[in-house]
């Protein structure tokens, strides 16, 4: 398997998580632009970011100092990478927070703690066989 820059890449190992989650990681770390940028890619790019972040979790180098190589900032590094073609860290080394309601996946949470029908897309119903069954 490869990344879309034709990197290869562990066929047994995934990384998946919903556009929501994703930018709302990249706002933690200050990348505000990407973060509403994430929202708008088709389900193929949104798998194209997927696929870096494997490529990144293999081969970026864990830090003897400062901030672990975390999902997020895997997550973050690889949209970085889709979006601007070359690899950088990103704005802040710490993550910031917000109050829950302006995160971006406010909806999700709280169709989740209603118990009301998750939203999804096909992007997370290719990954997950039977999501909608």
């Amino acid at each position: 398997m490869k990344d879309f820059k034709g990197r290869s890449i562990p066929h047994n190992l995934r990384i998946s998580v919903r556009r929501d989650v994703m930018a709302e990681v990249l706002w933690e770390y200050g990348e505000e632009a990407l973060a509403e940028r994430v929202l708008a890619l088709s389900d193929e790019e949104l798998h194209q970011v997927h696929r870096l972040a494997v490529w990144h979790r293999v081969n970026d180098p864990e830090s003897d100092e400062g901030p672990k190589l975390t999902n997020g900032r895997l997550l973050s590094r690889a949209a970085i990478d889709f979006f601007e073609a070359e690899g950088r860290d990103m704005h802040r080394r710490r993550r910031r927070t917000r109050p829950q309601a302006e995160r971006y996946d406010w909806t999700y949470l709280q169709s989740l703690q209603a118990g009301d029908p998750l939203p999804d897309s096909p992007a997370e119903r290719a990954h997950y066989p039977g999501w909608d069954s």
